[in-house]
């Protein structure tokens, strides 16, 4: 089980990024996705549900638990190296914010952030979908983004306000008895038969609604859901 550390965590965003819904054509298929991000000049302003101007073809890829995508340009350099794609930032991941730092290994979930003029909470790790995969023609990547753990990570809305690039990301408060988005991510997506984990982290009181969901069925089952959809899109 991770320990709570004493040490600050903060980074700097590089991008605010929203997208539109449009056609994503990939390996002989034609999806409808937001996926794609595009960073927007000057201040963007950030209500409960998420950017404005942001958008989502499913209702569950939204929602006050999931109002912003984070993803930390530290994991950039990784992905060019193992699949040799030239990801550019900001946005390449899907992301609503690219940061500097703060890596699934150093937020915790229920760390509370100020960003510029917001303040957020993280709420769950990405549940990496093979829409990632189109977007770099790498089917395998969503499966190497779970494994690794380089998911990026959900926040909701405590105080909404303008965001622009540039904004500080300070962590104001860590609640005790979390689990950093890593380990979170490890139980969601990775080793999902460890019970005594999907136990831990389905009781954090800060957890994303859907995640809680998801692992109480888990458990109510001992069953883990199946994922080839999520993953390669494939029932």
């Amino acid at each position: 089980m991770s320990q709570r550390p004493d040490l600050p965590a903060n980074g700097r965003v590089l991008g605010v990024c929203v997208g539109r819904v449009a056609a994503l054509p990939s390996r002989g298929r034609v999806h409808q996705t937001a996926f794609i991000k595009r960073p927007v000049d000057g201040a963007v302003l950030l209500g409960p549900l998420g950017l404005e101007g942001d958008e989502h073809h499913y209702p569950e890829h939204g929602g006050p638990d999931q109002a912003l995508m984070v993803y930390s340009v530290s994991h950039y350099e990784f992905w060019c190296a193992e699949f040799g794609i030239d990801p550019e930032p900001p946005g390449a991941f899907g992301e609503n914010l690219t940061v500097t730092g703060l890596t699934e290994d150093e937020v915790w979930i229920g760390d509370t952030f100020r960003i510029g003029e917001v303040v957020t909470q993280v709420t769950s790790p990405r549940a990496p979908c093979y829409k990632i995969g189109d977007r770099w023609d790498r089917r395998d990547l969503p499966v190497r983004m779970q494994e690794t753990c380089r998911t990026g990570y959900l926040l909701r809305v405590l105080s909404p306000g303008l965001l622009r690039a540039g904004d500080s990301m300070t962590l104001l408060s860590r609640p005790a008895g979390a689990v950093t988005v890593a380990e979170a991510a490890r139980v969601r997506n990775r080793d999902r038969d460890d019970w005594e984990a999907v136990a831990r982290v389905a009781a954090l009181p800060e957890i994303s609604e859907v995640m809680r969901r998801t692992l109480e069925a888990r458990l109510a089952t001992r069953v883990p859901e199946p994922d080839s959809y999520r993953l390669f899109g494939e029932e």
